[in-house]
């Protein structure tokens, strides 16, 4: 993706017939942080016409050095940069236009490859959901939708006047598209129900998904050596009583086992038709040991099938769709509990999946291009979008922005990048090592 996006910006670079000292993947100097910016080291690095290809020992992205993009050179080191260089083959002495259509060619190449990946996705394998009909139990709720008015068992309708896809769907909506009206079926009846304006922030701040799937609690696969085994829970049986609290679906078991914690109880199983009780122990986590059958094995999912043209209509909306919804929600970055939410390296490793699977893979690599697509318009200097605001400013008013304004931001911009790739980092180290010792 990196490599992708700086070719994005060489390519029309060359087009225009800008000089690119530098094409490198990941930093071959750590240029932010003062007394290691002057060590330099390349894993390997070779020069080709007036352009070094490399790649650098820091792990962090990669740049394309376009002479002249910095305003006038006034350190030794910019000065010997641009030595011999023709003025025309300088960036900053191209048309706004034409470095506009360079800045932005970064971004562009993104949102293309995410919408080439989903088009590949689309057609090799479909789109695989769990349609809102095939919720025969309903919906299960959480405190919050229950606050609302919203009960277990329902069946959703429609969300404002939409037939929604899948309950995911219903809280995309909710979130970000400022839904305020659910309609749901309870006991054979309709039923709205009406939500506040702030539906969002409250089930953001409360880590609410609103509603799940309803589905009765059969056991797939049971611990060898745990108590659920102990006891002999085996594949197959259904658990329907934890107790003396009767629990026919999962979510109500998943409730009521908490208040066992560290405790000994029974468990009513129904095992070829037959309903026994099993003594079982519980862990101080609330747990027995044995993995339920999910969903999509007991409610049934539905796989949507695109020819290969058909792929690129759909890959153009999940392309903006992906896109919309991220800056919708990047609103949550500014508060506290989003920001403490905000990962970096290990973070993004930790969200493909442990065993190889190649749907995921290219799902989530087109979903993080898409990110780093949004993330590079920002207005930040340092960023493309910082740079595209200077070049539209010049366009609009007929003047370029001053040498020093343009050199001082940039130093901030990089400050900006220091610290957020520090918090980032910082959170993921908490949240790995040293949240276990609190």
């Amino acid at each position: 993706m990196v490599f992708l996006h700086e070719l994005g910006h060489f390519v029309p670079a060359r087009y225009f017939k800008i000089r690119v000292e530098k094409f490198y993947l990941f930093f071959d100097t750590v240029f932010f942080f003062p007394g290691l910016n002057r060590f330099k080291f390349a894993f390997f690095k070779k020069k080709v016409g007036h352009t070094e290809y490399g790649l650098g020992w820091f792990p962090f992205g990669g740049y394309v050095n376009i002479v002249g993009m910095f305003g006038k050179p006034e350190e030794p080191e910019e000065i010997a940069a641009e030595a011999g260089v023709p003025e025309d083959e300088k960036f900053r002495n191209k048309k706004p236009w034409q470095r506009l259509i360079v800045l932005a060619g970064g971004i562009t190449v993104n949102l293309v490859l995410g919408f080439v990946l989903y088009v590949m996705i689309l057609n090799v394998w479909g789109e695989t959901i769990l349609p809102v009909e095939n919720h025969k139990y309903g919906i299960a709720c959480d405190s919050v939708s229950r606050s609302y008015g919203f009960q277990d068992g329902d069946k959703i309708l429609l969300v404002g006047d939409k037939k929604p896809r899948d309950v995911k769907s219903v809280f995309m909506s909710v979130l970000f598209d400022n839904v305020n009206k659910i309609t749901v079926e309870r006991d054979g009846q309709k039923l709205d129900i009406t939500l506040p304006e702030n539906i969002g922030d409250v089930a953001f701040q409360n880590d609410s998904r609103l509603f799940a799937e309803r589905y009765p609690f059969y056991a797939d696969s049971v611990i060898a050596g745990s108590s659920a085994a102990k006891a002999g829970l085996k594949k197959g049986d259904q658990i329907v009583k934890i107790g003396q609290d009767t629990v026919p679906f999962f979510n109500e078991f998943k409730e009521k086992i908490k208040k066992w914690s560290t405790k000994t109880t029974t468990i009513g199983v129904i095992r070829g038709g037959v309903y026994q009780e099993l003594p079982i122990s519980v862990s101080k986590e609330a747990s027995i040991g044995v993995f339920g059958r999910g969903p999509d094995k007991i409610l049934g999912m539905k796989t949507l099938e695109y020819s290969f043209g058909q792929s690129f209509g759909r890959a153009y909306d999940k392309t903006f769709e992906t896109l919309i919804n991220y800056v919708k929600q990047f609103k949550y970055v500014f508060t506290s509990k989003g920001a403490k939410q905000i990962g970096g390296i290990a973070a993004i490793g930790s969200l493909f999946p442990e065993e190889w699977n190649w749907e995921s893979f290219w799902s989530l690599t087109a979903l993080l291009s898409i990110i780093l697509a949004f993330m590079n318009l920002l207005p930040i200097p340092v960023f493309d979008g910082g740079y595209m605001l200077f070049t539209l400013w010049e366009m609009v008013t007929g003047k370029p922005v001053p040498d020093k304004i343009l050199k001082r931001s940039l130093t901030v911009g990089m400050w900006i990048v220091l610290a957020l790739f520090l918090y980032s980092n910082g959170n993921d180290l908490y949240r790995m090592v040293i949240s276990k010792f609190l």
